[in-house]
């Protein structure tokens, strides 16, 4: 029996946006205005802001992530010792 449904054949080249991790994002409407005014300021898309906020941000997250995950650590050691 023949199948109906088109093919789905892969494409030789992916594009672009098929390379990239896609992530969505729920923002405040107050927040959603702040990033429309900022982008439409520097000329640029939301998205392009958004991205390069989370790229400046992440070592520092990062960091503090680390500091968590080593205090607590030194927490749990300290709790076996008693």
């Amino acid at each position: 029996m023949a199948n109906s449904a088109p093919s789905q054949q892969p494409s030789a080249l992916p594009s672009a946006a098929d390379e990239r991790p896609r992530l969505n994002l729920s923002l405040s409407p107050e927040l959603d205005r702040l990033l429309a005014s900022v982008a439409d300021l520097a000329g640029t898309t939301k998205t392009s802001i958004a991205a390069q906020l989370i790229t400046q941000g992440l070592p520092e997250l990062l960091e503090r992530a680390q500091g968590l995950r080593k205090a607590a650590r030194e927490l749990d050691q300290q709790v076996r010792r008693k």
